[in-house]
């Protein structure tokens, strides 16, 4: 699957919020009923520089996001 949207981000504790594009590729596997396997990743653009505190060089904070995961169906499909 392929994805990516608007989003927002909470940084400092929440004390400050950014906005972000964010966009990925995943893929889903069902190795059994009711059960599937994902592998995602995905790269989030703020429109910020202080994500890590630190304003510095002339781009925008950015940062990647991978994920594995096992999910379990319940119920009726």
């Amino acid at each position: 699957y392929v994805y990516g949207g608007p989003g927002a981000i909470g940084y400092h504790e929440f004390e400050r919020f950014a906005f972000k594009l964010q966009y990925g590729l995943g893929f889903e596997f069902y190795p059994a009923q009711g059960v599937s396997l994902k592998i995602f990743g995905e790269q989030n653009l703020t429109f910020t520089d202080e994500l890590d505190a630190m304003v510095q060089g002339s781009r925008d904070d950015y940062y990647w996001r991978f994920g594995l995961g096992l999910q379990f169906y319940i119920g009726k499909r």
